[in-house]
């Protein structure tokens, strides 16, 4: 989807809320000088602002304002994942 002011924002926030419910992570591009770097969302906070993670090398990264990026970025693409077949029954 393009990401401007018709990005469906709230259908966003609440796919990565469920995620997380769900006690999954969420990978997500957030804008970077050199376009835009990946990030995991790990959690919510009590205000429903998400944390997210990311390495620079040796560095560890963290953004607070997930929520607050995202909206300014008008929208950005997520990648979810779920255990199915043999990988689900071992956990």
């Amino acid at each position: 989807m393009a990401h401007n002011g018709d990005f469906p924002l709230a259908d966003l926030f609440d796919a990565i809320h469920r995620e997380l419910e769900a006690g999954r992570f969420v990978i997500l591009g957030l804008a970077s000088s050199g376009g835009t770097h990946n990030w995991v969302i790990y959690d919510e906070d009590a205000n429903g602002e998400f944390l997210a993670v990311s390495k620079d090398r040796k560095h560890t990264l963290e953004n607070n304002h997930v929520r607050q990026t995202i909206t300014e970025m008008q929208g950005t693409d997520i990648g979810t994942y779920e255990l199915t077949g043999k990988a689900e029954k071992e956990k």
